[in-house]
């Protein structure tokens, strides 16, 4: 853990090198009020450097994942990458006096995001499939038909005209199946979040908080576009400001699914009942929690009729040591997201814990 968190300080500390050094170059000879360049131009570089860091932060968390589970991430993480890089557009426009321009207004600036949505989605509906989460917003004929719908419904609907209405209806389609690819990406990661176990969601949340304000920042960009591009409300970025808050979401997402890699090393529970955090601790490493319900619905079932610090029989104890090495096999041998072994586990135990399974498992 506390490498990561030497890992997370770099990081955070390379960004805002990164921040200080572009806020020390020289602004353009044609740029008039240098204050507001700066910020805007600091502002849009901070989208690439959270993207960056989110890479680097899935890229970190994914080592121990199962193949099938560590090609969604990795699916993912280069989606991160990929936005970083085709973010940094906005800096390089910025210092040429390209903002406002036809690229951005034409839809340019929107076209090429669209392999990076493409890739966060094909990413989270394989994640969604690995671990058999049923869900009708998985299917492509279902994305494809809402994606036609709503790029006719948009491109039909009343606008200031501006500019030519070929560039237009390119920058709304662009927006909308960026919009639409986002919407479908956050509803399948809420029906992963409802069966997912509790060590992961942390993760799953703010990723999911990222990928909802990024189908509000889309919707933001179709609307505002409605009443006309080329006023101060566009060119001083308020159509961009969402998206460094997603940029930010990613990043703490990133944090949060390294840290599942030290769940229960740090701190270990040492209590009269041992065994009991022992199978709280590894059930909650368990991603479908439905698989182990039954194991779960009996340590209950033991543990509800202890009165408030009353010790564990010798019966009860035997049967929560079945529990607990029913689910550490079970993690072992058949999880979907992780790799775990036996010492891997009980190493996020107590000595109490591990004392109580070896003295009930001796032949």
């Amino acid at each position: 853990m506390k490498n990561l968190r030497l890992y997370v300080l770099g990081l955070v500390a390379a960004i805002i090198v990164i921040e200080i050094v572009l806020f020390l170059l020289p602004a353009p000879s044609f740029i008039s009020d240098i204050q507001s360049y700066k910020t805007s131009f600091l502002i849009v570089s901070l989208f690439s450097a959270f993207y960056f860091g989110s890479a680097l932060l899935f890229l970190y968390g994914i080592y121990d994942l199962r193949p099938e589970m560590r090609k969604s991430y990795q699916i993912i993480t280069a989606s991160m990458a990929f936005f970083g890089i085709v973010n940094l557009q906005y800096p390089v426009l910025i210092y040429a006096g390209l903002i406002p321009g036809v690229w951005t207004t034409y839809g340019g600036s929107l076209l090429i995001i669209i392999p990076g949505v493409i890739m966060h989605y094909w990413g989270v509906r394989h994640l969604a499939r690995t671990l058999g989460v049923k869900t009708g917003v998985t299917s492509f004929q279902l994305l494809a038909f809402s994606m036609i719908a709503a790029c006719g419904v948009v491109f039909l609907l009343p606008h200031v005209k501006e500019i030519p209405e070929f560039w237009f209806g390119i920058h709304q389609i662009s927006a909308t199946v960026n919009l639409v690819l986002n919407l479908f990406t956050a509803l399948i990661l809420l029906s992963i979040i409802k069966i997912i176990g509790p060590t992961y969601k942390a993760s799953l949340r703010w990723f999911t908080a990222g990928v909802i304000l990024s189908t509000i920042g889309f919707l933001h960009v179709v609307v505002a576009a409605l009443f006309g591009q080329n006023n101060a409300y566009t060119d001083q970025g308020a159509t961009a400001a969402p998206f460094i808050i997603v940029a930010l979401f990613y990043f703490v997402s990133g944090y949060y699914f390294c840290k599942i890699r030290f769940f229960g090393l740090d701190e270990k529970q040492n209590t009269s009942h041992g065994i009991v955090d022992a199978i709280v601790t590894i059930a909650s490493l368990v991603s479908y929690q439905k698989d182990i319900d039954e194991l779960l619905e009996r340590m209950r079932n033991i543990t509800a009729q202890l009165s408030p610090g009353e010790k564990l029989s010798q019966m009860d104890e035997k049967a929560l040591v079945v529990i607990y090495l029913q689910i550490e096999q079970y993690l072992i041998n058949y999880e979907k997201l992780k790799s775990f072994t036996k010492d891997s586990l009980r190493a996020r135990l107590s000595v109490d814990a591990i004392k109580t399974i070896e003295t009930n498992t001796k032949t």
